[in-house]
């Protein structure tokens, strides 16, 4: 009998995994708001605090299998390279009206259309990233309790600006950067690494409710010539996070004495939903500016510094015993 169930279970397995491998690629589901009847796999709405839209969900299914659809709304990170991941919770739920029932059966070839309503809570402002996640099984292996269920899991992006056009806000700002030992702005940090390079280190947060593409350049100089440019990559920045700079300019010959860093942070306001009839006061990009002066030194010239100090005071001290 254990040999029969086991081959049972074996049949299963390869039957859910070949759905997995060739039924998943005709199973498609998509946002249906723009009523053009295409679908999207990325949608962002501008909507108020405490106001209610509807979303439409399209579901398709073109394989010959019935399938089981669950789906749900987790929140939404960024990675460094600047793609939108999906968690697994259900944080972004929060931004909707309360649905027990997300979860259905489709049969093969066919499709249906689901509504959910939008409501941000009050007191949510700005920015919201989120994902509609849906995992896909055989109904048939989910009817027996999901013991052998094969789950595939797939995500579109849902995304919402929450607040009005006056509630818009783009500012980016400098903060304080740790160890600045050499710079007399502590918004811009310096320091000297193993190598003898100059380090400059910048901390730019965006302080605005929209994401931001910023950018920083300047230029180190000083007054007798020298000027070494220097720039950052572009990055997509999200509200309230903090873009942690580290530029190399080499080595500088610190014998030329003091010098001086400009630079200039420039954040563009990303508008991922209609922006039309919008201000063009609030499409404008924020430019801030700020110097430093850099007290850059060497200890190889220190050293040599005091020892020329010590043969000076060596020479002079004996010439004024000698005078008295």
């Amino acid at each position: 009998m254990k040999k029969y169930f086991l081959l049972l279970a074996g049949l299963f397995m390869f039957s859910s995994f070949s759905f997995a491998q060739e039924g998943i690629k005709d199973v498609s589901l998509g946002f249906c708001n723009d009523g053009t009847g295409s679908l999207v796999n990325k949608y962002t709405i501008m909507i108020e605090p405490g106001q209610k839209q509807e979303l439409c969900i399209y579901i398709e299914n073109k394989s010959n299998e019935n399938i089981v659809v669950k789906y749900s709304f987790p929140k939404a990170s960024f990675s460094k390279g600047g793609n939108q991941l999906c968690d697994t919770s259900n944080d972004f739920a929060r931004f909707l009206v309360d649905n027990s029932n997300r979860q259905l059966i489709l049969s093969g070839n066919s499709s249906i259309t689901v509504k959910e309503m939008v409501s941000p809570p009050l007191g949510s402002m700005g920015m919201y990233y989120g994902c509609l996640a849906y995992q896909l099984g055989k109904a048939e292996v989910e009817n027996m309790g999901g013991m052998f269920n094969l789950v595939v899991r797939k995500a579109v992006h849902l995304n919402l600006f929450v607040g009005s056009e006056d509630s818009i806000s783009n500012t980016v700002q400098l903060i304080p950067v740790t160890g600045s030992l050499y710079s007399s702005n502590k918004n811009i940090g310096a320091s000297v690494n193993e190598d003898g390079d100059l380090m400059l280190k910048f901390n730019v947060k965006n302080n605005g409710n929209l994401t931001q593409n910023v950018s920083l350049s300047g230029k180190l100089y000083n007054p007798l010539g020298f000027e070494r440019p220097f720039d950052a990559p572009i990055r997509k920045l999200l509200p309230g996070d903090v873009y942690e700079i580290s530029v190399n300019l080499g080595i500088v010959p610190f014998y030329k004495g003091l010098f001086s860093a400009r630079v200039s942070v420039i954040g563009e306001p990303l508008f991922e939903f209609d922006a039309t009839g919008i201000d063009e006061k609030f499409k404008q990009p924020t430019i801030i500016k700020e110097t430093a002066s850099l007290f850059i030194f060497s200890w190889v010239y220190v050293i040599l510094a005091l020892i020329i100090l010590g043969l000076i005071v060596k020479i002079i001290v004996p010439k004024k015993k000698t005078a008295e």
